[in-house]
């Protein structure tokens, strides 16, 4: 495919570093702080449902949604490393585990919800162990869908082939996201940091690729590339818009709250 007009990329560059300078402006300082206004836009924040960094600094995000984005990212990291361009969805046996893993992330969802009501008991006293093991099954089968979607939406040569075709293909992403979530339960300061700005970084990245797959169907270039380096144009308008939508889910969120941070 012949790459984009250099005045067409530069006006994607553009547009995505406006809006994210603005976001930056506008938002808490420190590294922490726009990791916080990230998962502000996109998680309640409630302090007892969450893991800390350390004393007085919660997660950006709650156990369950820090589960979630950063097995989503270690997901799609092993997936574009390992199975680059398989765009076919997982057999059925596969299917079945994802099934399981749905259910048991709504099921756990909503038992967690409704114990913020008093009197309410349900079945189980919900726990930050379970947010975090629910959200990340969750979190690879967001991941593997938007993998494949991704494929099939973007490349002219994407394949059949499903990144799931081997059994030991799955059983090695849940040892990769297992680790992933024995790290979180360490409780060592700096790993916790690092996995903090790792679970914004899979917002901003599966936010980007979904609103670049829409750019890419919207201008009509579906099954049209063959490299990442035409992907600057699409994947630029993904990431503005992606900033975007987490800014205007702040300022609503800031305007009916009056502050930041987790609403209870």
């Amino acid at each position: 495919m012949k790459l984009p007009n250099p005045w067409m990329r530069a006006a994607g560059f553009a547009f995505a570093a406006l809006i994210i300078s603005t976001w930056f402006w506008l938002t808490p300082s420190g590294l922490m702080g726009k990791a916080d206004a990230i998962g502000y836009a996109v998680c309640h924040q409630i302090s007892t449902h969450s893991f800390f960094v350390k004393e007085g600094l919660p997660m950006p995000m709650c156990a369950r949604c820090s589960g979630m984005y950063i097995s989503a990212m270690l997901t799609l990291g092993y997936s574009f490393a390992f199975h680059n361009k398989k765009a076919g969805f997982p057999p059925k046996s596969v299917m079945i585990v994802f099934a399981l893993f749905v259910i048991l992330w709504l099921f756990d969802g909503i038992n967690s919800f409704l114990h913020l009501f008093p009197f309410w008991n349900f079945l189980y006293e919900p726990n930050n162990l379970l947010r975090l093991w629910t959200g990340s099954g969750m979190g690879i089968v967001a991941a593997s869908f938007l993998f494949a979607a991704f494929n099939q939406t973007v490349w002219v040569d994407w394949k059949s082939a499903s990144p799931f075709s081997q059994k030991t293909q799955l059983i090695i992403l849940l040892l990769l996201v297992s680790l992933g979530n024995l790290l979180i339960l360490s409780h060592q300061t700096t790993i916790l940091y690092t996995l903090a700005l790792l679970s914004v970084a899979g917002v901003i990245t599966l936010l980007s690729i979904v609103y670049g797959m829409i750019w890419i169907m919207v201008v009509k270039k579906t099954n049209q590339y063959q490299s990442y380096r035409e992907l600057f144009l699409p994947l630029c308008v993904g990431l503005g818009l992606a900033f975007l939508q987490i800014g205007v889910l702040d300022w609503i969120r800031f305007t009916l709250m009056g502050k930041w941070g987790g609403l209870l």
